[in-house]
């Protein structure tokens, strides 16, 4: 997954374009600036979480750092978040976030109209493909 660009929330004006890739050591390259208390950011995930998930659109996360020095990443659009001490932690607990609501909407599309609106709306950001192993389907829960 690639953090397709960085905007701090109380810099409307600085847009500053991220290419490094996060997938395998989960850190952002903006770790080093966003140290203050209370600092508020704002990313777009773009590319593979893994061989199973991709973000096939610039999926906007914030990330705030707290009195307490945790990281929260969240999004508008679903309002799922994570958390962790560190922003690796709150950035795998967000991805793994991600994943269990995907996979809730998903099971509850089969019955119920919301959410199958809503599995519509995570297939215009996300998309999930089994990995195949020995003729079986293998699908990933966290």
């Amino acid at each position: 997954m690639t953090v397709a660009n960085v905007r701090p929330a109380f810099a409307n004006s600085l847009f500053a374009p991220l290419t490094r890739s996060i997938e395998s050591e989960h850190s952002l390259p903006h770790q080093r600036i966003a140290t203050q208390k209370g600092f508020h950011l704002q990313a777009h995930l773009f590319g593979d979480l893994s061989p199973e998930w991709r973000f096939t659109k610039p999926f906007s996360v914030n990330i705030v750092l707290g009195e307490d020095g945790s990281y929260v990443i969240s999004d508008e659009i679903f309002l799922v978040y994570g958390n962790g001490e560190n922003l690796s932690m709150a950035m795998e607990d967000y991805i793994s976030s991600f994943k269990e609501y995907y996979f809730i909407v998903r099971d509850g599309a089969l019955t119920n109209n919301f959410d199958r609106v809503q599995l519509g709306q995570l297939e215009n950001y996300i998309q999930f493909n089994p990995v195949r192993n020995n003729n079986a389907i293998q699908t990933e829960r966290n």
